[in-house]
């Protein structure tokens, strides 16, 4: 420890999640001195209890449909039980390979991580202590800059109880829910619903507002929706939760929906409540430093540097956007601006991906006008007897602005037509996609912007 408190660090990182160790990581690509301190797991939120956990049971829920659709492709298959404990272990095993992988790099590029609660007493100085009572003080950092990246929690429930759960406890219970209410209808929501409806729960969605994914494509989100209800899934939006009831061995939920001013009781074995996240931070304590805050977030430039000169910032704590890949860059972003190089974040090329059954993914904005293309004439989706869903493209007058996918594969489909923004749509329709594969109809939708895909029956 007398060698850590020795050392003057060109950046101590307090947070070990994607925009933390991502960020440790560059700035020692760069020749920089640097260490993460983390109470908790490196790969934060992500790799323990969020992206990669989900994902995990997404790709299993999704193996599980595929099974059993097998019949259409003439594959006998018999009764198909999951085998939850099994799965869990899985899940486990897979987050743990994930972790271990995260402190390999760190390990190999001579990265400290220290266990403890860090609290800076300025941008060159952090103190780190066993817990955050501050009980004990573990050491002292000297450091020339410090980067903030404390990561988000989700939002608690009204009524704490067992049976009203968070994202964080839902992959913990010991059995899969014959029933289950989710409140809230966004990714983190739907993503859930997938998992578990596809393991065989009876799942209901809850959604305050007239739609699910609000701010996003209404005839994509819109057919999502219809997509879901196909599956068994049941949606009711504009409906608000106005008392949480727990029974001996149920939950119930007093329902107000809007549009018909009518109350319904719902009944679940457990509830999950997903309508967001919070940024982790002590106000208070970022005030006194002269680091300026809103309840959205730590307030960052482009470069992700705080009111406080020396101070940096990264991550869902920043309030911008709550997904690991802005995390990371974000981290890239801040280690490069303390190790005196010119970056800056741009925002406006964010992938927005939903990992749920169907796949569902955004990029860009909307234009003055938009071109369709549906699975249902794409040769690779056919194949692979994964026709739901279509592509949308945004142009504005001559050039690609957005999409918004819907269907297999959604969320690798994305960083495909992410290449195309910013280019003429003559040089679109110049290229040459490979034949068959679903990219194709990323291809064909901007040329449908033009009245000009070649696999759609023309407009009348």
């Amino acid at each position: 420890m007398d060698t850590i408190q020795n050392t003057i660090y060109d950046a101590v990182i307090i947070g070990g999640g994607p925009a933390g160790y991502g960020a440790a990581l560059r700035i020692a690509q760069l020749g920089g001195k640097t260490c993460v301190v983390e109470k908790n797991k490196v790969g934060g939120v992500c790799a323990n209890v969020g992206c990669i956990p989900t994902k995990t049971f997404l790709s299993i829920a999704h193996l599980l449909s595929l099974t059993k659709k097998a019949t259409t492709a003439g594959i006998v298959v018999g009764n198909i039980n999951p085998d939850y404990a099994a799965i869990q272990r899985h899940v486990q095993a897979t987050v743990d390979k994930t972790v271990w992988g995260i402190q390999q790099l760190l390990k190999s590029a001579d990265i400290k991580i220290i266990e403890g609660c860090a609290f800076p007493i300025s941008a060159q100085e952090v103190q780190v202590f066993a817990d955050e009572q501050k009980s004990s003080l573990k050491c002292t950092l000297k450091t020339r800059n410090i980067i903030i990246a404390t990561g988000s929690k989700s939002k608690l429930p009204p009524l704490l109880h067992p049976r009203i759960i968070t994202s964080n406890e839902i992959f913990m219970l010991d059995s899969i829910p014959q029933e289950l209410i989710i409140i809230g209808g966004g990714y983190i929501g739907l993503e859930i619903a997938s998992i578990f409806s596809g393991l065989g729960s009876k799942v209901t969605i809850i959604e305050i507002l007239p739609g699910i994914l609000s701010g996003e494509d209404s005839e994509i989100t819109a057919e999502m929706q219809r997509l879901m209800e196909k599956e068994g899934i049941t949606f009711f939006t504009d409906s608000k939760v106005e008392e949480f009831m727990p029974q001996e061995d149920c939950i119930q939920l007093k329902v107000l929906h809007a549009k018909t001013k009518q109350q319904s009781l719902l009944t679940s074995d457990i509830v999950l409540y997903a309508v967001g996240r919070i940024p982790v931070f002590d106000q208070e304590q970022l005030s006194t430093l002269g680091i300026e805050t809103t309840a959205a977030g730590i307030i960052v430039d482009d470069t992700m540097q705080t009111t406080l000169p020396g101070a940096y910032t990264v991550g869902d704590v920043t309030g911008k956007f709550m997904l690991a890949h802005v995390a990371l860059h974000q981290g890239i972003v801040a280690a490069e601006s303390v190790m005196g190089l010119s970056n800056v974040m741009n925002y406006e090329r964010v992938p927005r991906c939903i990992y749920t059954l169907p796949e569902i993914a955004f990029i860009g904005k909307k234009g003055n006008s938009e071109g369709k293309f549906h699975f249902t004439a794409n040769g690779r989706a056919l194949t692979e007897n994964q026709t739901e869903g279509m592509v949308k493209a945004y142009l504005q007058n001559e050039m690609v602005v957005g999409f918004s996918i819907l269907g297999p594969h959604a969320c690798e489909l994305i960083a495909f037509a992410g290449s195309m923004l910013g280019k003429d749509y003559k040089e679109i329709k110049k290229m040459i996609v490979a034949h068959p594969t679903l990219a194709e109809a990323i291809w064909e939708a901007v040329l449908d912007a033009k009245k000009e895909a070649v696999h759609k029956l023309p407009r009348r």
